[in-house]
């Protein structure tokens, strides 16, 4: 929730008007509009970037989580674990993975 809800929620809530410092936080929170699009646009045209960056950082970090992505997951349609989506790779509960221990025991 904005600022501006927030403030204006808050007075209406206590049957009141914004106080001046209320709307003066809101003003000083608008003239900061046009700096918050430019850094969304910055994350937006570097999102690709950023998800590869931290992958890398993650997977040196913890190279045991490499083999997790492209193992199969269960279907979350069933509650049996034997269920295989064909074609799916996405993490997998730890309890999933620790019951299963490695994807040839998901296979069988």
């Amino acid at each position: 929730m904005s600022v501006v809800s927030q403030v204006i929620l808050k007075a209406d809530d206590e049957l009141r008007y914004p106080s001046s410092g209320e709307l003066q936080g809101i003003s000083a929170f608008l003239k900061t509009g046009e700096q918050r699009v430019r850094i969304a646009q910055t994350l937006a045209d570097n999102d690709k970037k950023i998800v590869e960056e931290a992958s890398k950082q993650l997977f040196r970090k913890r190279p045991d989580f490499r083999a997790l992505v492209a193992m199969p997951t269960a279907s979350a349609s069933t509650t049996s674990a034997c269920e295989i989506t064909a074609g799916t790779s996405a993490w997998l509960p730890m309890a999933f993975l620790q019951e299963t221990k490695t994807p040839s025991n998901v296979l069988a």
